[in-house]
């Protein structure tokens, strides 16, 4: 539903000071919407066929005369169809001169009006209701951290909340120096995924979006918002098929039922903590002869009066794990959570694992520990590679991690070049390791080759804990060219050496590996998958190809310290890597022993390991 975009007029700002309003309505041009597109117009909230369509409900702008409002008779749901001229335009540069005619004032002494014992106009009504919704949010969520407020006006709700940090999505242009005054950071809909939040506030706003706009964008708001997060919605009644509203509804777009807003709510992925009609206000109500939609009698939704307020909670580590976690833990602070890693990325250093959802407690510490290890971990993407068929992980458990380290990026490399056949037939490998989720995942970490926008890529497997900055490797011996070097620990036994060996040519282990950018690309990944057709790997799966693509290639080869390998409890090798290691590698049964808690406690690096659980409430029996 797409009509013709009509300019608006600037003089319609004030149509009723500058001309009559007839005159005006007369001058705005006709506005048509083609039949086709308004027969198979579905509801968003219900998605039920609209059954009605309606002249606009109120004229005091010639813009808004001029449009319709289809109905869904099913949940009482209306909607402007596609407005017909450019709504974001109308907001930025006509809303407040329109309808509020405030925003010139200077905004110390705006709020210090509004802070006064009798604010005058509307001021109160706008102090009084941002009081109530922070209220409500304090009532589950005492510390707020980070808050976004969209459609936030000049920041009465931000203002009132005093969270760590202030976000506002608003188009008004008149607002700006209001937000600025208050600290709050302004975002748009491009930048507004940016971040991540522990509020979202939408306060009379839904109903100004377009209709095609609501459900991709709140889906969009969602997943922005910290596990444990608070979702508020808070809309007028605008069920005019029922009832009939003797209020100003323009210039909404959208007008809500209780059960229309109920609706909504259930098609996000969050747990609905109350939906009805809150503030008992807009008592000037009328019943209708002819009414298109009713609720069902003595309902939740049977109730035409008050603001419809929908609060909902993003569920929380501790509701998906059931381990009392802490929701405070989660980070405040930039995120990009993107499909894949960029051209243009963040970073010149990539740091990636695979984890699937059966070695999710390892995943997790492999992330506590690189967070904690690495103060400037923020100045790196991290990256964890998943595959809905050979590396499987949840978004619950994306979550989960997200509660360790905010910053993490899940990308889906693609697996077109992957089978069930091609995974089953190494040799060596047992038939029931070949269907394990992580076993499977093996041959997914060739992707990493293709990632030559990066000038270093390291790659840590997730069953390994860092102890040290991972800056240290970096600072290997002979490292000159960052783009054209290799660096490993040599394959078998971790002795504790600790001398460098640069310049040899042999076997190495793949799970710590050190790539400059020059020697990545397609060509580089090709060559990994003619190796892979070949069949030739061992149970190691995936380590005899990297060495094999590399073989001709110089490598640094580091100390064991920087890929320590455990692969029993032997109480020697144990207080040697616990003395040496800058990142310990958990091989082999050693793996299966971590699962095993207090038996092996008494071992200071078993210890540290269950550190990092305790502190992020990681169960045991996630990875078993």
């Amino acid at each position: 539903m797409n009509p013709k975009k009509n300019p608006p007029d600037p003089g319609l700002a004030k149509p009723r000071q500058n001309k009559p309003f007839g005159l005006a309505i007369r001058e705005q041009p006709l506005a048509f919407w083609e039949m086709p597109d308004i027969r198979k117009a579905r509801c968003i909230c219900c998605d039920k066929q609209t059954s009605h369509i309606s002249a606009y409900p109120f004229f005091s702008s010639a813009l808004f005369a001029r449009q319709i409002v289809l109905w869904c008779g099913n949940c009482g749901f209306g909607m402007v169809p596609e407005t017909s001229f450019e709504l974001d335009d109308y907001y930025r540069d006509e809303y407040a001169v329109d309808n509020r005619g405030d925003r010139e004032a200077d905004p110390e002494q705006y709020f210090a009006r509004m802070d006064s014992d009798t604010p005058p106009g509307n001021l109160a009504r706008y102090r009084n209701r941002a009081r109530t919704q922070i209220s409500r949010i304090r009532k589950r969520m005492p510390d707020i951290g980070a808050m976004l407020d969209i459609g936030s006006g000049p920041g009465y709700a931000l203002r009132t909340a005093g969270a760590r940090e202030s976000f506002a999505l608003e188009h008004d242009r008149y607002s700006r120096p209001f937000l600025d005054h208050i600290g709050a950071r302004i975002v748009d809909w491009d930048t507004v995924g940016d971040f991540r939040y522990d509020v979202i506030l939408l306060s009379h706003s839904l109903e100004h979006f377009q209709y095609g706009d609501v459900l991709p964008r709140l889906t969009k708001l969602v997943d922005r918002l910290n596990p444990g997060g608070i979702f508020y919605i808070e809309v007028p009644p605008g069920g005019l098929g029922w009832k009939t509203y003797h209020y100003k509804h323009e210039p909404h777009t959208l007008f809500f039922t209780p059960e229309s807003l109920h609706n909504i709510g259930r098609k996000l992925d969050l747990e609905l903590l109350l939906c009805r009609p809150l503030n008992k206000t807009y008592n000037k109500i009328e019943d209708r002869a002819d009414t298109i939609y009713n609720p069902p009698k003595d309902s939740a939704f049977d109730n035409p009066r008050g603001c419809l307020t929908l609060i909902a909670r993003k569920p929380s580590v501790s509701s998906i794990a059931g381990t009392g976690g802490n929701r405070n833990k989660v980070r405040q602070q930039e995120i990009r959570s993107i499909s894949a890693p960029p051209a243009e990325p963040r970073s010149k250093t990539l740091i990636v694992t695979i984890v699937t959802d059966n070695f999710l407690t390892l995943g997790m510490v492999w992330l506590a520990a690189l967070k904690k290890n690495t103060p400037n971990l923020d100045d790196f993407d991290v990256v964890m590679l998943h595959d809905d068929t050979y590396a499987p992980l949840s978004k619950a458990n994306r979550d989960r991690l997200r509660f360790v380290y905010g910053n993490v990026i899940f990308h889906s490399p693609g697996s077109d070049f992957l089978s069930d056949e091609i995974i089953a037939a190494r040799p060596g490998v047992k038939t029931a390791d070949a269907k394990v989720p992580s076993k499977k995942a093996a041959f997914l970490k060739l992707s990493i080759l293709k990632y030559d926008q990066y000038d270093t890529v390291i790659w840590l497997d997730a069953d390994t804990m860092t102890r040290a900055p991972i800056d240290v490797l970096f600072d290997i011996e002979g490292r000159k060219n960052p783009r054209e070097t290799i660096a490993a620990v040599s394959g078998g036994k971790s002795l504790g050496e600790q001398r460098t060996r640069t310049l040899v040519r042999g076997h190495f282990n793949a799970g710590v590996m050190l790539f400059g950018g020059d020697l990545l690309g397609e060509e580089r990944f090709a060559l990994a998958l003619e190796e892979l057709a070949k069949g030739r790997t061992s149970h190691l799966r995936d380590q005899p190809i990297f060495n094999a693509v590399f073989r001709p290639f110089p490598k640094i080869y580091m100390p064991d310290a920087y890929n320590f390998k455990v692969h029993t409890d032997d109480e020697e090798l144990m207080q040697a890597a616990y003395e040496q290691a800058k990142i310990v590698h958990f091989i082999g049964g050693a793996r299966f022993r971590l699962l095993v808690e207090d038996e092996y406690r008494k071992y200071p690096l078993i210890a540290e390991y269950h550190g990092y659980r305790d502190e992020y409430d990681i169960p045991l029996e996630i990875g078993r």
